[in-house]
């Protein structure tokens, strides 16, 4: 199976007790935005230890082709607090009565696009960044952090000096994903400020 066009939108942590009924665990792209009922494809990495950067990198944001895929389908969604989610699944017959903690529920990306107007991690991670919209990248966005106030993209810093967090606000940042980057007409104010 081609896993280009799928994403990992959350991992299931165990069953809720009421038949069906599992926590997920999310990570902020989609799983809340997508109205059940929605099918989807249950995923068992090929990766099966217990290292959490290879469980993500072999998964998050896009599943790679190897390990084993289910056709599914989500009959509910609630969220119950930042980060966990309860679903309802209708599993296929040959997952029933098994234990799936650790299944990932994937969906095809034009499923997440075409129900929301937002902007997702996927579509962020790895996006350069420009000072200059007409010069060369200066960072590239490696993650995103959820604060109160607004998010905070964390870059990876192309002269190789680290990191930095970029606010995610108009006055700091401006994404242009028609384009593929972002656009931080203060990027240099904000290294400057770093410096010791």
């Amino acid at each position: 199976m081609a896993a280009a066009d799928l994403l990992a939108i959350g991992r299931i942590a165990g069953a809720q007790g009421r038949p069906g009924a599992y926590t997920v665990t999310v990570r902020g792209d989609g799983l809340a935005d997508l109205k059940a009922p929605f099918t989807c494809l249950l995923h068992r990495a090929a990766y099966r230890g217990v290292d959490l950067s290879q469980i993500l990198a072999s998964v998050y944001p896009r599943p790679r082709d190897d390990g084993e895929y289910w056709p599914a389908t989500v009959s509910s969604v609630a969220p119950v607090r930042s980060g966990k989610t309860i679903v309802r699944l209708k599993l296929p017959d040959e997952l029933a009565g098994q234990d799936i903690k650790g299944l990932w529920i994937c969906i095809r990306e034009e499923q997440l696009l075409t129900r929301s107007e937002g902007v997702y991690l996927f579509q962020l991670l790895g996006l350069p960044v420009y000072a200059d919209p007409a010069g060369e990248p200066v960072a590239r966005v490696k993650d995103f952090l959820e604060t109160g106030a607004h998010g905070l993209l964390v870059l990876e810093r192309l002269d190789g000096d680290g990191e930095a967090l970029l606010p995610l606000v108009e006055e700091h940042a401006t994404l242009d994903l028609g384009a593929g980057r972002v656009i931080a007409p203060r990027y240099y104010d904000l290294i400057q400020a770093l410096e010791p």
